[in-house]
């Protein structure tokens, strides 16, 4: 009397059992292609990590771009702030850059050749954005009118600029 139950309820196990494990399969494969799809349709999404690379541009961009090492733009606006007694709005004529040494930091040298109105400014370590804010000047027309227009951030051997 007992055995049709269980048979029946065997049976019933199965077929729910199957229809149960292709519901997790199908569910389980909906989910995988919903974060693949949007995990790979956000911009930059196959750009590799750091080391970065900084590009600057003739005066139409007047800031610092971030690239990745396979040529994906990450950020237009690397650098934050400069010289308050700036007579022109800088940052203008990003010329050339540098890492070297402030205070014992670490810091990025910044050449801002904009004729009378030139700089070499010091910019921080990168925030948890990957900003870098204005530190000070290291050299300006303002200081020393012999820095007119510079190209290139050089130090000598004591590493003076």
């Amino acid at each position: 009397r007992f055995v049709p139950l269980l048979v029946n309820m065997d049976e019933t196990l199965k077929r729910y059992g199957r229809y149960m494990m292709t519901v997790v399969l199908v569910v389980s494969a909906a989910v995988f292609c919903i974060y693949f799809a949007y995990k790979y349709s956000q911009p930059n999404a196959f750009c590799l990590p750091a080391p970065y690379i900084y590009a600057t541009f003739h005066h139409e961009a007047p800031n610092i771009y971030k690239y990745s090492r396979n040529g994906c733009l990450l950020d237009k606006r690397v650098l934050q702030g400069g010289p308050e007694y700036a007579i022109s709005s800088h940052l203008i004529e990003l010329r050339s850059l540098v890492f070297g040494q402030y205070k014992n930091e670490s810091v990025l040298y910044v050449a801002d050749a904009f004729s009378d109105d030139s700089y070499v400014n010091v910019y921080g370590s990168c925030d948890v954005n990957g900003k870098r804010a204005y530190v000070t000047t290291a050299a300006s027309t303002v200081l020393n009118p012999g820095i007119n227009h510079p190209y290139g951030i050089a130090f000598d051997t004591d590493l003076n600029l």
